[in-house]
C-alpha cells in the first residue's frame, strides 16, 4: 500500500480502485469498481476485480442494472466469498 494514502487516510476505493460493496440487508446489493462479470445465473454471481474475483451465492439472483462502474443485484443473497 502507499504510505501517503494511509497517512492522509484517503478513502480506499477512490485511490486504489478497490472494490466496494453495499448491502441491503440479504435482498440487494451493490458493486463498485469491478472489471467484468465471469459467471452469472440465478444462484451465482462471479464478478472479476482489480484485487481478484468476488462471488456471490444466493437463490433468484437478477442483476437489476450494470454499466462500466457499478451493478446493482436483488435476490436473497446467501454467501459473499473473495476468490
Amino acid at each position: 500500500m502507499n504510505p501517503i494514502v494511509d497517512k492522509l487516510m484517503l478513502p480506499r476505493d477512490v485511490c486504489y480502485g478497490a472494490p466496494l460493496l453495499h448491502i441491503t440487508g440479504k435482498y440487494e446489493g451493490i458493486i463498485e469498481n469491478y472489471k467484468s462479470i465471469i459467471e452469472y445465473d440465478e444462484n451465482s454471481l462471479i464478478l472479476n476485480t482489480k484485487d481478484g474475483k468476488i462471488k456471490i451465492t444466493g437463490d433468484s439472483l437478477k442483476i437489476e442494472y450494470f454499466n462500466e462502474n457499478d451493478m446493482k443485484i436483488k435476490g436473497s443473497l446467501k454467501k459473499i466469498m473473495l476468490l
